[in-house]
């Protein structure tokens, strides 16, 4: 079903996503997937019922409340999603998947700086998550750090080739044609 949803069909990955939580309806990864697969295909509606009930049936576990941030985010539903962030953040103030979250939020809002503090924030913490770097290489293109960003974006293609968003992040930079 991952493999699907990142050769974007994402049709195929909604019907293996549920083929699974009809064996394990718990089983959050598969829950998560449902959602980005959801949103690939355009379909809020189902993705916020995917939500829903993954909020109810696992009395909105903190991994259920960053997968509804996420969607917020997504559906740009800004204030939403960082209300919520600030609640869970209240809860658990050391948590850097919630810095990294909160990194992309604020990346969504137009806030770079502070996006990339927050991603800087978490690769202190776990120099090794790709997420973060790709935010951060992110960050410093949009604050006009061209340089800096193509490091970046060199050092994450020469480590995480295959990743998707390494693989998105390095085809929007040679469409850029930005110099380095």
């Amino acid at each position: 079903a991952d493999a699907l949803l990142s050769l974007r069909r994402p049709e195929e990955a909604r019907a293996r996503y549920r083929r699974i939580l009809a064996e394990d309806p718990v089983n959050a990864a598969a829950r998560s997937g449902l959602v980005f697969a959801e949103v690939e295909a355009e379909d809020f509606h189902a993705a916020h019922a995917v939500v829903d009930d993954q909020l109810r049936d696992t009395g909105a576990s903190i991994a259920a409340r960053r997968t509804e941030v996420m969607l917020l985010r997504f559906a740009d539903r800004l204030d939403d999603a960082e209300t919520r962030l600030d609640r869970l953040r209240a809860e658990l103030p050391d948590d850097a998947g919630l810095w990294l979250d909160q990194g992309e939020l604020l990346a969504r809002r137009g806030l770079p700086r502070a996006a990339a503090e927050r991603f800087q924030a978490v690769l202190d913490r776990d120099p090794h998550s790709v997420r973060a770097s790709v935010g951060l290489a992110e960050a410093l293109w949009a604050q006009g750090a061209i340089a800096d960003a193509g490091q970046a974006v060199a050092a994450l293609q020469a480590t995480a080739p295959e990743h998707p968003a390494v693989q998105r992040l390095a085809n929007a930079w040679q469409r850029s044609k930005r110099p380095t």
